[in-house]
C-alpha cells in the first residue's frame, strides 16, 4: 500500500471517531522530521495528542524522524511510526476507552502487550504508569 493511501485511511478513521486531524506538509520554513499526521483524540474535557509517522511496509523512519518522535514522547505526546492501519485503530480505541498506550522507545513502535495497558490519570487525562497527575 502506498504511504499516501495509508495516510488518507488513517485520517478518515480518526475523523470518523471525532478526532481533530492535521496532515503536516513540509515547507522550506518548516522543521524537518515532523511526523506525517497529528491527531487530537478527544477524552472530555481534554484531548490527547498523537503524532504518527507513516511508512510503507519495509521502510523505517530516518534518524531525524526517530529523534523527533522520541522528543515528542518526552514532551508527553503519544508518538510512533507505523506501516499498518491496525496500529492506529488500536491506539485510538485504547485512548478513547480511557487507557494509555505504550511505545517502545528503542524501536518507536506501538506495543500491544497486556502490561502496556495503563489507566489514564483522570485529573489531567495524560497517561501515567503510577496514576499520578502532572
Amino acid at each position: 500500500m502506498k504511504e499516501s493511501r495509508l495516510t488518507a485511511q488513517i485520517m478518515s478513521y480518526a475523523r470518523k471517531y471525532g478526532c481533530f486531524v492535521v496532515k503536516w506538509h513540509m515547507t522550506a520554513y518548516g522543521s524537518g522530521g515532523m511526523p506525517d499526521v497529528y491527531i487530537l483524540v478527544p477524552l472530555e474535557p481534554y484531548a490527547i495528542p498523537v503524532h504518527i509517522e507513516v511508512k510503507t511496509p519495509g521502510n523505517t523512519p530516518t534518524p531525524r524522524q526517530s529523534k523527533v518522535l522520541r522528543d515528542l514522547r518526552k514532551g508527553g505526546a503519544v508518538s510512533f511510526w507505523t506501516d499498518a492501519f491496525s496500529d492506529v485503530e488500536y491506539c485510538i480505541e485504547r485512548l478513547q476507552a480511557g487507557y494509555g498506550v505504550k511505545v517502545n522507545n528503542a524501536s518507536g513502535r506501538l506495543e500491544r502487550a497486556r502490561e502496556a495497558y495503563m489507566p489514564i490519570c483522570r485529573e489531567c487525562k495524560i497517561p501515567r504508569e503510577d496514576g499520578t497527575s502532572l
